[in-house]
């Protein structure tokens, strides 16, 4: 009865919170300079920073992808044991890859975009 049973476990990885937002935040940025282009920046002497509508989009790609990876069981840490960035992204590379693909075939010039930065 039970030997064709399957169980799968899910663990939660938890990656160190500098990290985690470093992450998140280099694809946000990513996809919201791909999105606006040019327009992405109010440029001064002093600092660049997104335009208004540039940071809206920003703040709700983070959120997305801080949710993305939250649905793959992988958060943020404060504690002193996270894993090491190395496993997780061995433990997460089909997902990457999935979303490669999904890139390449439904998405070809953002992924040209991507390859040519």
């Amino acid at each position: 009865m039970w030997n064709n049973t399957k169980i799968q476990i899910k663990m939660k990885t938890y990656i160190d919170n500098p990290i985690f937002m470093e992450i998140l935040d280099t694809l946000a940025t990513d996809i919201t300079e791909l999105t606006f282009g040019e327009n992405a920046y109010i440029s001064s002497r002093e600092e660049m920073k997104f335009t208004d509508k540039a940071q809206d989009y920003y703040n709700d790609m983070y959120d997305e992808y801080e949710g993305l990876f939250n649905n793959f069981e992988v958060y943020s840490s404060n504690e002193g044991t996270p894993k090491k960035q190395s496993d997780v992204i061995k433990e997460l590379w089909s997902e990457l890859q999935a979303l490669k693909r999904t890139l390449i075939d439904n998405h070809r010039d953002v992924w040209s975009q991507i390859q040519n930065k």
